[in-house]
């Protein structure tokens, strides 16, 4: 557990998440879905795109918004108990509630199960298995009623009165509906018992109400199952619609108790009392917590604007204007030879004649220097050793006075440099391009590409209206049809999403309208050609090409923007992500334009150390083949619904090797011409956007609010032990963060403020001072960063009344950091303390 990131359920523990079977069109691929009022009540540290550390089917997630499936139930302070069925709901009664009893759903497909090989877990009853088996008995029965049929064609808008779910359940004798089945089993045989009898004694035969008395035991029973009611004037009152429920399935008309005593199953009590049958609506619970939060940001190297070096005479700034300052550093560069003049420079243009140079090597003799194709291994004049760069002094002032003027641009303020150069051939990026992107406020990365990073995200169906599109530019990008087939007229329609396309976050669309204002600048001012995005707003961006990298991977694949979202993440289709070589259980990748790459990439600018290869757009892949993506995306259901037979083997624990042949996924399509299409969903949701689109864990600014908050919530969650929050918080997070700062306080180096030079020790010669550049010497690791969790984790000692040994621990360490970092000997004292 990590501080300030919080439990939202322990394993398996009743009020955690019940698992939903089910693909949405914004789910799949590692990613799962929660109701969105379940993400605004967890005090919305769920975000769209936040990652939960899950205990099944996988280790991780993140998070979609999924309007139809379980809403969350909670208790109120005045002691009402209510299912929270949307965001707005949740915002209003959030400062009122007392306490969440049930998480709601959260969803994940078959195809998780099956790409984890984890056995599948027995199923809620939810409205869709109710739908299928209210099919079958009618087509046993040979019945076609229309009116029935609506609850087969849509399970999740149509919902029957409790009149009718009643009357259904018992002519056809299936299960009474989801929607009038309450957590049953949660409860005890004998609890059932005790409540059955209090709805006895006081329910009205003249009117069919039912009043209960606010008793402590009963109240608690029907918080333990989730039960909604309201207490007013010491009484509890259940809507009509589940007065008239419990009347049937508790058959209060009818005085004669049965005899249970040898009945331990509740749901055959149900079924001996009333003849309707019951399923169990949470066989079981799934425990979860906070991983990582989502992301969307540039990608930079400390606020670079230009990979061109500037020596570590100009300090951590990394400012050109220090460097300028100093007229002139010593840097270790490359040099290249203009092949038609002979001219010896850095840079790739001749200064004289505007030719391409060519790199050279040198060799190292000190009486030598002479110059030699990279193909040789020695000076062929002394055969010495050659090396493609040494230092020397380079004019930085006179040079920058040059690019400015040729530009007609001024030097843009704190534009920053980098130290010294770290790829092979030390070969420098033109100052003219860090100009233009500190001029258009972008900052470039170590492969001399400006990049965007965001979480990812699976989408294979969307709305116009949720991507900001108009319809008619939606149709020049070749979107005619809805996935129904009917032709594109509204902005409500349900369209398939085309596998290369992709949804940007508005915050990553603005920071790329700014770098195509400087590439039209690198194009028209550097290369001296036409401008090419001429981009006003980030409507402008729709139709471009990007090109889209994971980390660790040298190889992108490019795709077309259509539109944009609020959430801080990438929407794309799972082919597109897996193409990347990622899942979507919090991954976060880059995005760049496409002529940014093909402009700017240069392998002589990759790093020569181990791994400086990853991360680099080596290979653009410009056409998707299914069955050269990541195999776990060829895991992801394509079914618009899922048969009866699965429902029935989750509550045999079935492997999903077991049901494969009824249950279709993408790899089943492969090589097919449906492979690209009519991929399925059959879980619906309003809004991809619903939900917070930030997660609270970075609204809050210090860590002692995010652990207010984190206990806060620990308090309020039923499937939670506050307690034990508190106490793993200081034994998996704050004892391991304080020892392991203590032991780098004693190991530490030094460092030089003013060049960064790095000591074991502090020079002795000098008074202490730098020895290459004079300036001070200082810790690299302070005793403020050792101390700083100790009085927070004292306080969550006293707070929770945790255990003697936590305690006394925790004392022990203060002690061990005092004791190193304080010396009684030295102590600072004024003047008069002398007098």
């Amino acid at each position: 557990i990590i501080a300030g990131r919080p439990v939202f359920s322990y394993p398996s523990r009743i009020g955690g998440h019940r698992i939903r079977y089910g693909r949405s069109r914004n789910t799949g691929l590692a990613a799962g879905g929660l109701h969105p009022a379940t993400m605004v009540l967890l005090d919305k540290f769920i975000a769209i795109g936040t990652q939960l550390r899950i205990e099944r089917p996988g280790k991780s997630t993140s998070i979609c918004p999924v309007s139809s499936i379980e809403p969350p139930i909670v208790k109120l302070k005045n002691g009402d108990v209510i299912k929270v069925k949307t965001m707005e709901l949740a915002e209003k009664i959030f400062p009122e509630m007392k306490k969440i009893l049930f998480l709601g759903d959260i969803l994940f497909g078959y195809g998780e199960f099956a790409e984890n090989n984890h056995n599948l877990l027995p199923s809620g009853y939810v409205e869709e298995w109710w739908a299928l088996e209210l099919q079958n008995e009618m087509e046993k029965k040979k019945i076609d009623d229309p009116d029935l049929k609506l609850y087969l064609d849509d399970p999740f808008s149509n919902i029957p009165t409790a009149t009718d779910a009643i009357e259904i359940s018992k002519k056809f004798r299936i299960p009474l509906h989801p929607a009038y089945t309450d957590f049953w089993g949660n409860i005890s045989p004998n609890e059932l018992k005790i409540l059955h009898e209090a709805l006895r004694k006081t329910y009205s035969k003249t009117n069919g109400k039912i009043q209960l008395r606010n008793e402590k035991d009963v109240k608690k029973i029907l918080e333990k199952a989730f039960i909604v009611h309201k207490v007013k004037d010491d009484k509890i009152y259940f809507s009509k619609a589940m007065d008239y429920v419990y009347e049937e399935i508790f058959n209060l008309k009818d005085i004669n108790k049965i005899d249970s005593k040898n009945d331990d199953d509740i749901f055959s009590y149900f079924y001996k009392l009333s003849g309707i049958k019951i399923k169990n609506k949470a066989p079981y619970y799934m425990g979860s917590r906070m991983g990582r939060p989502e992301k969307s940001e540039r990608k930079s190297m400390k606020g670079i604007h230009s990979l061109f070096p500037l020596s570590d005479k100009v300090g951590n700034s990394r400012l050109i204007e220090k460097a300028i300052e100093l007229r002139k550093v010593k840097i270790d560069v490359c040099r290249k030879q203009c092949p038609d003049c002979g001219k010896i420079t850095i840079f790739n243009k001749c200064p004289n004649c505007n030719s391409h140079t060519e790199l050279q090597k040198i060799c190292t003799n000190p009486n030598c220097r002479k110059l030699s194709p990279t193909s040789y291994e020695v000076c062929h004049q002394c055969q010495s050793r050659l090396n493609y760069s040494e230092e020397a002094l380079f004019n930085i002032k006179k040079y920058v006075r040059k690019v400015t003027d040729s530009l007609n641009l001024p030097l843009p303020e704190k534009m920053k440099g980098i130290f010294g150069l770290t790829n092979r051939y030390k070969v420098p990026e033109p100052v003219e391009k860090g100009i233009l992107r500190a001029k258009n406020g972008v900052l470039v990365y170590k492969t001399a590409e400006i990049r965007y990073d965001a979480t990812d995200i699976p989408l294979t169906h969307f709305k116009p209206r949720e991507i900001e599109i108009s319809l008619q530019k939606l149709k020049e990008l070749g979107y005619t049809y809805d996935c129904e087939g009917k032709p594109l007229q509204s902005l409500d329609q349900i369209v398939e999403l085309k596998v290369q396309d992709v949804i940007l976050s508005n915050d990553s669309a603005d920071y790329l309208v700014k770098v195509a204002h400087f590439l039209d600048d690198e194009l028209d001012l550097f290369y001296h050609m036409s401008r090419y995005y001429n981009i006003k707003s980030k409507e402008d961006l729709i139709g471009h090409l990007v090109v889209g990298l994971a980390p660790h991977t040298s190889a992108g694949i490019i795709g077309r923007i259509i539109g944009f979202s609020h959430a801080r993440s990438i929407y794309a289709h799972p082919f597109w992500h897996a193409a990347k070589r990622r899942n979507c259980d919090g991954d976060e990748d880059s995005v760049m334009l496409l002529l940014d790459p093909l402009l700017n990439f240069s392998r002589h600018y990759l790093p020569s150390k181990i791994g400086g290869r990853m991360d680099a757009t080596l290979v653009i892949g410009t056409l998707l083949d299914p069955k050269e993506i990541d195999t776990e995306a060829q895991n992801v259901d394509t079914l618009f619904q899922y048969p009866i037979e699965f429902y029935e083997a989750t509550e045999r624990f079935a492997s999903p090797n077991e049901i494969e042949g009824i249950m279709e996924i993408v790899k089943d399509r492969l090589g097919q011409e449906g492979q690209y299409e009519n991929i399925g969903y059959n879980i619906p949701t309003d809004n991809i956007n619903a939900g917070p689109t930030m997660t609270a864990y970075k609204l809050h600014e210090s860590m002692d609010e995010k652990i207010e908050a984190q206990l806060h919530l620990a308090k309020i969650i039923k499937s939670v032990e506050a307690k034990e929050v508190a106490k793993k918080i200081l034994s998996s997070h704050f004892n391991p963060d304080i020892l392991g700062n203590l032991r780098k306080f004693a190991l530490q180096e030094f460092r030089c403020v003013k060049c960064n030079t790095k000591y074991r020790r502090p020079p002795l010669s000098n008074s202490g001072k730098c020895s290459k550049c004079g300036g001070n010497v200082i810790l690299t690791v302070n005793r403020g960063g050792i101390e700083k969790y100790i009085p927070r984790a004292l306080k969550l000692c006293k707070d929770f009344k945790l255990d003697d040994y936590t305690y006394q621990r925790m004392e022990l360490i203060e002690e061990y950091v005092t004791s190193l970092t304080n010396n009684p000997r030295i102590k600072q004292q004024k003047l008069s303390d002398f007098f």
